[in-house]
């Protein structure tokens, strides 16, 4: 289960039982779904309690609901959009990963062989698709076109690995149990650690003009904070910081900025934040029961 760390850590075994007993129904939606047409630039969230997907207008205070997917998903987490505008979303109930083209309800394909329970998805500048999962430290990779692995690296890191950025030249980003991020350049099958970022949960992962790394900690489920770093991402390159309240897990940056949108877990909402940490936007707080991922269409540079 995704939160086992954070709540034994934090002392809420109560919740994390209820999410155990919710998520026992998780597997294909009943219903079709729906998208209003005429929304230009939008925003995904995965609830991973509820078992859909919310999409949103990406800019207002107070975004209300314009779509909804919930055929081919069990317990969506991590999402990707590729620049073609194919949706990928990782589940974790069955550790497949489906896959949308944009504007559509249903998968055109599933993706399968890998985790048993995927956490994120991510797709290179070539259209591989990269999978990572809870329980095992191995990075899953998908030849463009194919829905069973091709190949796979380990991160000798991690017991198990959580999120999953990848930048402008293909370089892969991963965090997991270990608190701290690792990378595995172009060509290379060894990580590099990057020792100078650390954090008390890993949150999400997501990459910003220059390469800037945008790292969430997902603090002690009541409060943590977003740091940003420049290549090559030790303590001296870290830009910017901020903190923010309750329990934001997977992040995604507006196209060609620095503003972000993070799934928080603990207003049962996704929120905007800009540069210095202040909160310019949400999604009504009605329909979202365990907001885990966000995704942004069209998507951020990489």
């Amino acid at each position: 289960m995704f939160y086992s760390a954070r709540f034994q850590l934090g002392g809420l075994c109560a919740l994390f039982a209820l999410l155990v007993a919710l998520g026992a129904a998780g597997g294909a939606g009943a219903a079709t779904g729906f998208m209003l047409s005429g929304v230009k630039k939008q925003l995904f969230v995965s609830d991973n309690v509820e078992n859909v997907i919310n999409i949103y207008p990406q800019a207002g205070r107070y975004q209300q609901l314009t779509g909804q997917i919930t055929q081919g998903l069990n317990k969506p987490l991590g999402m990707f959009i590729a620049a073609g505008g194919d949706l990928y979303v990782a589940n974790q109930g069955d550790g497949t990963t489906s896959v949308y083209h944009r504007g559509a309800l249903q998968p055109y394909e599933r993706l399968s062989g890998g985790p048993s329970a995927a956490s994120d998805v991510a797709v290179d500048s070539h259209g591989n698709v990269y999978v990572i999962g809870f329980y095992t430290p191995t990075i899953w990779i998908y030849s463009k076109g194919s829905i069973r692995p091709t190949a796979s690296l380990t991160d000798s890191y991690d017991a198990y690995l959580y999120w999953i950025a990848i930048d402008s030249h293909d370089n892969i980003f991963v965090n997991g149990d270990s608190l701290s991020v690792e990378e595995f350049r172009v060509g290379s099958k060894q990580a590099r650690q990057l020792t100078g970022i650390t954090y008390v949960f890993p949150g999400g992962l997501a990459f910003g003009p220059g390469d800037v790394l945008a790292v969430c900690d997902g603090g002690n489920a009541h409060a943590g904070n977003i740091s940003f770093y420049a290549p090559p991402y030790d303590k001296k390159s870290l830009v910017t910081t901020y903190p923010y309240a309750g329990a934001v897990e997977g992040i995604a940056l507006l196209p060609n900025s620095d503003i972000v949108w993070g799934a928080n877990y603990g207003a049962l909402a996704a929120q905007l934040f800009n540069v210095k940490g202040r909160l310019i936007g949400q999604t009504s707080s009605r329909g979202l029961m365990g907001p885990l991922g966000v995704a942004v269409d069209p998507a951020a540079a990489n």
